[in-house]
């Protein structure tokens, strides 16, 4: 499975904890959000095995994003969609590079 979501690629921090509980920037949700829609477009479903997934982040400039986190929320709006948890993953490539047009493209299969 290969599809590419558009945008400018949102990184999930560290849970944070307020006064009221847990908080998850809006921004954060939106992108997961956005992330989900263009998985079910691609009609991506759920594999069950071990999963190997290629994350190519295109970044409209240079500020500093750790890839981790930019992969984090990736992995985290897929559970459910690509793999029921993303636990499934043993296998992550991921790659950034500056781009006129800014998303991420995402490729997951069954690990062998």
């Amino acid at each position: 499975m290969k599809f590419f979501v558009p945008g400018d690629p949102v990184p999930k921090q560290s849970f944070r904890y307020s006064r009221t509980g847990g908080y998850t920037d809006p921004r954060v949700k939106a992108w997961q959000s956005t992330v989900g829609f263009y998985a079910e477009l691609a009609n991506v479903k759920p594999l069950t095995g071990s999963v190997k997934v290629s994350l190519s982040f295109l970044l409209k400039d240079r500020r500093r994003r750790d890839l981790d986190n930019l992969s984090k929320a990736i992995l985290d709006s897929l559970n459910g969609i690509a793999y029921l948890d993303d636990k499934q993953v043993v296998d992550l490539h991921i790659v950034k590079a500056l781009s006129k047009d800014p998303g991420v493209v995402i490729e997951i299969e069954e690990a062998k």
